[in-house]
């Protein structure tokens, strides 16, 4: 019977839901204070390359060598269970401001994005063999908007689509690195 096993496949496998934070530091530990809160159902992250082909007449549409890459899309999916001050103000995205007065917290949203509103996010996730592997997704800002589901006998959630930016400094590299 063919398989893809192998004596290394347990050591290569990625384990359980990971966790994303503000930063991280090869060989570092987590500090509690980067870590961005608690999820549910996982999460996704997707890489997506715009090619095209170079259109040439009298040759076929997908020719070795005749295709360029146009810009990367690069999305990180979860659903958070935690309702933080920081977490709160990435889900509401950019052009937003918490302020607290006693023990309420007020979020105002305007429709300007900071530079500062965007951030570096990190997804850290273990391996079979006691490893690591890192998604650094750069330039985040949440593109799906603050959506709070609420359930009878159940704990409130909302969701991030976080979005890669490119660096105006650097825009032929794409917003996203991974390690392993």
């Amino acid at each position: 019977m063919l398989t893809g096993f192998t004596a290394d496949t347990k050591a290569n496998l990625q384990l359980g839901a990971g966790v994303l934070t503000t930063a991280y530091t090869e060989g570092g530990s987590i500090s509690p204070t980067d870590i961005i809160g608690a999820t549910r159902g996982g999460g996704s992250f997707t890489a997506v390359p715009t090619e095209r082909g170079i259109d040439i007449d009298g040759i076929p549409q997908n020719v070795k060598g005749m295709k360029a890459i146009d810009d990367w899309v690069a999305t990180l999916n979860c659903t958070l269970v935690e309702f933080k001050e920081d977490n709160i103000l990435l889900a509401l995205g950019g052009g937003s401001t918490a302020t607290t007065t006693g023990d309420v917290t007020t979020f105002k949203c305007t429709s300007e994005i900071a530079d500062a509103d965007y951030k570096d996010i990190y997804w850290i996730g273990d391996t079979g063999d006691g490893k690591q592997i890192v998604i650094k997704l750069k330039n985040a800002l949440n593109s799906s908007g603050f959506n709070m589901t609420i359930s009878n006998k159940g704990e409130g959630t909302y969701s991030l689509t976080l979005v890669g930016h490119y660096d105006v400094a650097d825009l032929k590299t794409a917003p996203f690195e991974i390690y392993r």
